[in-house]
């Protein structure tokens, strides 16, 4: 392997959770996805895959750990009962290699033993999948996927938003795409503004549209009602906040990531308005209406703020919606609501918000050069397109976590009522094999959000413009994949850093020019110049 792929990757780890599987980009509209495949089904002069495979091979697959699948009692994705009926089903001996956190994926990765699929966000490289290959990295799967991994090959080519999202500006596939939902879809704006509506209606305030009507409802919830810290996000969420656009696009700026007008790609937190958002967030902060410990807060804490009163208003997933509503017991004075994105003004329809495309980034999977056995690897991520594997992955194991009901798949009361008391999530990626590269079936998603208040919210992020902003295909052209990837690990180090300090005040804001002097020394109008030629690229 080269040594500069793995100086590449050392630089990049940092940003690796943070930047690509927390931040995949997005994309709206266009025609109903395809259901996945029957089993075995083959592109056109290739045979079925049949599974089990013959043989017992043995696969191994290294990702992040997810802490969800602990609610559920389990430690390890290799215990789970959804890999080891994977494991019956296709006859292939997957072993999963969890690593906790950056820095054990720095280690793992960077030591050269590597396995024989690495599961990530497609982002986690500078220079995405084209540059992973040029190092040495990841392995050409164009050839191959016919072959070994028909079922999946058929779906990406049944509908051209797949396709153009999945390959790389030379036309070739260095990857296998991770989530795929059916495109408009209400469950791809899963994360958001979250405010405890008690505390609205005692304050006696409509739901906030506007920046200014956002502090006003925090400043009341202090001032007013005594709400110790008004504003939470866990660490892991923060980032999103101005990625997804929530608190962005009151000041005109889509995200603070890139993004393109009318085909002109512009990155946010380079932009004019960026001064304006920073601003707002260190308001907040010096007026200790966001938590002053926002770089450090984990989930468990913040929701544990909502749920005591001490908390108005935080940034999360219609997942968490159904967490913290079942842990207070659904009492009667305890309502969560979803907000949508501000507005420039009262009545406008929000420049930005999150929604996952079509196509979404995590969850993808590469092959290193040095994978054993290329084929058994794709035969087994295959799999989750065949139509029974498709079910696995969605529902779990038949009869215990559902049964079929007038042909449909429908969670038992192991799922929606546990006996033990134990998460819907939790349970879903233990018995299921939800946090993959699948196909999110609507049927699942229905069922994963049974409460009114998580359909309203994923309803209300969903209404924006975003779809005319977001960039869908962020590959970079070959030629620029060394120079691209030299220029923004560094530039995004910066950017979160200074992000942080503006927003604490250890930076004061009129450091703002010389913030964007800094920038544009790194590089950054080279960076922007590599981003619109790709993008020019990849829309012809």
């Amino acid at each position: 392997m080269k040594d500069v792929m793995k100086d590449v990757m050392k630089r990049t780890f940092v940003l690796f959770f943070s930047l690509a599987i927390l931040l995949p980009l997005a994309a709206g509209g266009g025609k109903e996805a395809p259901a996945p495949g029957g089993t075995g089904a083959a592109s056109a002069g290739e045979g079925p895959v049949t599974y089990p495979v013959p043989g017992n091979p043995k696969i191994v697959i290294s990702r992040g750990a997810d802490t969800d699948i602990h609610t559920a009692g389990f430690s390890s994705y290799n215990d789970t009962p959804g890999v080891k009926a994977l494991i019956a089903q296709t006859g292939i001996n997957v072993e999963f290699i969890e690593l906790v956190d950056n820095n054990a994926y720095m280690l793992y990765l960077a030591g050269g033993n590597l396995p024989d699929v690495i599961m990530c966000g497609k982002d986690f490289y500078p220079g995405g999948g084209f540059k992973m290959h040029e190092d040495g990295l990841a392995r050409d799967l164009t050839d191959l996927l016919p072959k070994y991994a028909p079922d999946y090959w058929k779906y990406i080519n049944a509908d051209p938003q797949f396709y153009k999202a999945i390959r790389e500006p030379d036309g070739k596939h260095y990857t296998l795409a991770g989530y795929f939902r059916k495109p408009g879809s209400i469950y791809s704006s899963w994360i958001g503004l979250v405010a405890r509506k008690e505390i609205l209606d005692k304050l006696g305030m409509a739901p906030p549209e506007t920046a200014d009507e956002l502090y006003r409802f925090l400043r009341r919830s202090k001032d007013e009602l005594g709400v110790e810290t008004p504003f939470m996000s866990a660490r892991n969420r923060f980032p999103m906040i101005f990625t997804g656009g929530s608190l962005t696009s009151p000041f005109g700026l889509p995200r603070a990531d890139a993004y393109h007008v009318n085909g002109k790609v512009h990155y946010g937190s380079y932009d004019p308005q960026y001064k304006n958002v920073l601003a707002f967030f260190n308001k907040l902060y010096t007026e200790r209406l966001l938590d002053n410990n926002f770089a450090v807060t984990d989930e468990p804490t913040a929701h544990a703020s909502v749920l005591s009163g001490k908390t108005s208003l935080i940034f999360t997933a219609a997942s968490r919606i159904q967490n913290m509503t079942y842990a207070a017991n659904n009492a009667p004075d305890f309502t969560l609501l979803g907000l949508p994105s501000m507005s420039t003004a009262k009545g406008v329809t929000p420049i930005y918000s999150y929604a996952d495309d079509a196509v979404t980034f995590s969850f993808w999977c590469f092959l290193p050069e040095t994978s054993r056995d290329p084929a058994n690897a794709l035969k087994l991520l295959n799999y989750l397109h065949t139509e029974k594997g498709n079910i696995l992955a969605n529902f779990g194991q038949e009869n215990v976590t559902f049964a079929f009901k007038d042909n449909n798949p429908v969670y038992t009361e192991f799922v929606t009522k546990n006996p033990k008391g134990l998460p819907l999530d939790g349970i879903l990626r233990t018995y299921g094999l939800l946090n993959f590269p699948i196909t999110q079936d609507d049927r699942m998603s229905r069922q994963r959000f049974p409460l009114p208040q998580q359909i309203q919210a994923m309803e209300t992020w969903s209404k924006s413009e975003g779809s005319k902003y977001r960039i869908v295909n962020n590959s970079i052209i070959g030629k620029y994949a060394d120079e691209y990837a030299a220029l923004v690990t560094d530039i995004n180090t910066y950017i979160e850093e200074c992000r942080a300090q503006f927003i604490s005040g250890a930076l004061p804001l009129d450091r703002f020019d010389s913030y964007i002097a800094t920038l544009k020394s790194m590089g950054m109008d080279r960076l922007l110049q590599i981003l619109q030629e790709s993008y020019d690229v990849y829309n012809k």
